[in-house]
């Protein structure tokens, strides 16, 4: 999926392959950004595969849904998640 991801040639790509002056800047600045998405989503999927327990945990938590941005914050804030969660299910219980 990645290979495919980076093999992709959009039409900018193109234009600038075609021959216009700043060609080469803007291949390496699609590089880059390609290159950059890639390594985010090797890095998502490291975290998920690692923290899956966790992630099952705070998935239950939240009517199965991950909060946004929580995956990118990495397996600190995965862990401070489910601590301040677990903390707060004793204010959360019903009254007597």
């Amino acid at each position: 999926m990645f290979h495919q991801l980076v093999n992709i040639k959009d039409e900018d790509t193109n234009e600038a392959e075609a021959g216009q002056a700043n060609s080469k800047k803007e291949v390496l600045k699609n590089m880059k950004r390609k290159i950059n998405f890639v390594s985010k989503m090797f890095r998502l999927q490291k975290i998920l595969r690692e923290e899956s327990e966790s992630i099952l945990l705070i998935k239950s938590f939240n009517n199965d849904k991950i909060p946004l941005g929580l995956l990118f914050e990495g397996k600190e804030a995965l862990a401070a998640f489910v601590n301040a969660k677990s903390i707060d299910m004793k204010n959360e219980m019903r009254p007597n």
